[in-house]
């Protein structure tokens, strides 16, 4: 055996050796070309490799000034100047603080005209620092300045979609409502036009969960790759800044997915309405791991704390998972490299911010 063999031949040992070591935690399988991770355990295990250190918390229930009063906020984000930019949909109002958590200035007030708001729900800020504002049940998008000036509204097809964000290149993100559609979303521009589409929908027996049961989260990572997190299946798909499909993520969880869950509603006692939840939210930090807020137990989903982080690598390999006491079903959180800010919508009415450390 020549010197090169038999060095290449301990490197494949050395190779399998690692490979055999400890308790398999994912298999890889190719299904119709698509790489498929399914996690069976946290890579980490028990190990704690990353915390959250709390920074701020905007909004306060005591307070007397009206600036730092916020009631029922939806979203909140971080604009291109590191300005905060959070939805007080229970006011009406959009407040903008700077990084300290100083108030700068709030705009926007309850009415049917232009820039004027129904149920503000999804906010989002373009290349120029202009402020999007989705409005449901209205069909529009307002559009304002960095500095709350209106500037224009952006309607779309109510009917056959519901938007809920924007691409960092302008394009707005629509989910697909028709039920006898297999599309899972499309792309709108600004003047309205639907430009493009990808995803592909999983086709259930009941019409409403052909809808609910597709219902996604989603986040644009800084390489310009789109994870779409299922709300209703055991599924996260993550497309390429082409949306080509590169993969899918599933994973060990203390439920299945269920389409027998009924409603409680007592003049349809028997309808199908969703079947058991899983994701929440999504969002990707500054070393490309994806994180999802995942329901812990189905019983008490809808209650604070019911969900856990799970955090993922670029490779759809599942990190660890730890829970915390703020997540419920309707908990928004965004991250911006490592800062992460989350809304307490029910509770106590504010904005968290933490900084995600690394403590390896």
């Amino acid at each position: 055996m020549s010197k090169f063999n038999q060095i290449f031949f301990l490197l494949f040992i050395i190779s399998l050796t690692c490979c055999s070591s400890g308790p398999e935690t994912y298999t890889v399988e190719i299904i119709d070309g698509v790489r498929h991770v399914h996690n069976l355990a946290p890579l980490w295990g028990e190990e704690q490799k990353i915390e959250l250190e709390f920074v701020r918390k905007i909004g306060d229930l005591e307070t007397e000034d009206e600036n730092y009063q916020l009631y029922r906020p939806r979203d909140a984000i971080l604009d291109h100047e590191e300005n905060i930019i959070i939805i007080d949909a229970g006011n009406y109002s959009i407040k903008k603080f700077d990084r300290t958590g100083k108030f700068i200035l709030a705009f926007g007030n309850k009415g049917q005209g232009p820039g004027e708001f129904d149920f503000p729900f999804k906010v989002s800020v373009d290349s120029n620092n202009n402020i999007y504002i989705f409005d449901s049940p209205k069909n529009y998008v307002h559009v304002f300045s960095s500095h709350g000036d209106f500037l224009k509204g952006i309607r779309y097809d109510k009917e056959h979609y519901f938007p809920f964000d924007m691409l960092r290149n302008g394009n707005i993100i629509m989910v697909n409502k028709d039920i006898d559609e297999s599309r899972l979303v499309f792309l709108m521009n600004s003047d309205s036009e639907i430009i493009s589409d990808f995803g592909s929908k999983r086709q259930y027996k009941s019409n409403r969960l052909n809808y609910r049961g597709n219902l996604i989260s989603f986040t644009e990572g800084l390489s310009g790759r789109l994870v779409l997190a299922f709300h209703n299946q055991n599924r996260i798909d993550v497309h390429d800044s082409e949306r080509n499909l590169l993969y899918k993520i599933s994973r060990e969880l203390p439920y299945v997915e269920d389409e027998d869950y009924r409603s409680s509603n007592p003049g349809k006692p028997n309808e199908t309405l969703w079947t058991n939840c899983f994701s929440a939210c999504v969002a990707e930090d500054g070393k490309n791991r994806i994180w999802i807020s995942t329901v812990v137990d189905q019983e008490n989903r809808g209650d604070p704390g019911s969900l856990m982080f799970e955090i993922y690598d670029e490779d759809g390999t599942l990190l660890t998972r730890f829970e915390n006491d703020l997540l419920a079903l309707r908990t928004i959180f965004k991250i911006y490299d490592d800062k992460m800010f989350i809304v307490d919508t029910f509770e106590e009415h504010c904005v968290y911010e933490y900084r995600i450390v690394d403590k390896q």
